[in-house]
C-alpha cells in the first residue's frame, strides 16, 4: 500500500513542475535568474535523473539515456548551459520518467519498499529503508518544483500556481 501513496506525492509534484513550465521556452530555460540560482533547464534535468535514481533503487530501470542525464547529477553545474538538451526534450524525459516512476511505484510490493538501506551523506543516511529514501527523494522533487517557481518569477514570469 506504501507504494500507490509515493506515486500520488509524485504526481502531485509533477503537477507543481509542469505548472511551472508554463510559458518557459528554450532561451528562458537556460538563463541564470537575477539573484542567481540554477536555471530551469538544469532543475527539469536534475529531477529527471533524481527519478531515474528512484527508479534505479527499486530494480528497475529507465528508457532515458544515461547519457542524456550527465550534466544534471547532484554537485554539477546549474548554469552549464551549453551541456544541456533543448527543454522540449527534457520535457519529454519528464513525462517518461513520470509514467515509469509512477508504474514501478504502484507496482512496488511492500517488502521491496522495506527492503534496508545504507548511505553515508545526510539526509540520506537518515533512512533506513527504500520506502524511506523514496519518501525523502519526494520532498527533494517538492523542493525543486518550488524553485521553479521561483525562477520562472526571476525571470520576469508570474506564479504560475494560485
Amino acid at each position: 500500500m506504501t507504494g500507490p501513496r509515493l506515486a500520488l506525492g509524485f504526481t502531485i509534484s509533477n503537477g507543481a513542475v509542469e505548472q511551472n513550465l508554463a510559458g518557459v521556452d528554450d532561451d528562458l530555460a537556460r538563463r541564470a535568474p537575477k539573484g542567481g540560482g540554477s536555471t530551469v533547464a538544469w532543475i527539469v534535468g536534475h529531477i529527471v535523473n533524481s527519478r531515474v535514481e528512484i527508479l534505479k533503487l527499486l530494480g528497475r530501470t529507465s528508457s532515458i539515456p544515461a547519457a542524456d542525464l550527465a550534466p544534471y547529477g547532484r554537485g554539477s553545474d546549474g548554469r552549464a548551459v551549453d551541456s544541456f538538451l533543448p527543454l522540449a526534450a527534457m520535457r519529454e524525459h519528464l513525462a517518461t520518467s513520470r509514467n515509469e516512476l509512477a508504474a514501478a511505484l504502484s507496482d512496488a510490493t511492500d517488502d521491496e519498499l522495506a527492503r534496508p538501506f545504507q548511505h553515508d551523506r545526510l539526509p540520506l543516511s537518515m533512512a533506513k529503508d527504500t520506502a524511506a529514501v523514496v519518501t525523502i527523494l519526494l520532498f527533494h522533487e517538492g523542493y525543486h518544483a518550488g524553485q521553479l517557481g521561483s525562477a520562472r518569477r526571476a525571470l520576469g514570469l508570474g506564479s504560475a500556481i494560485p
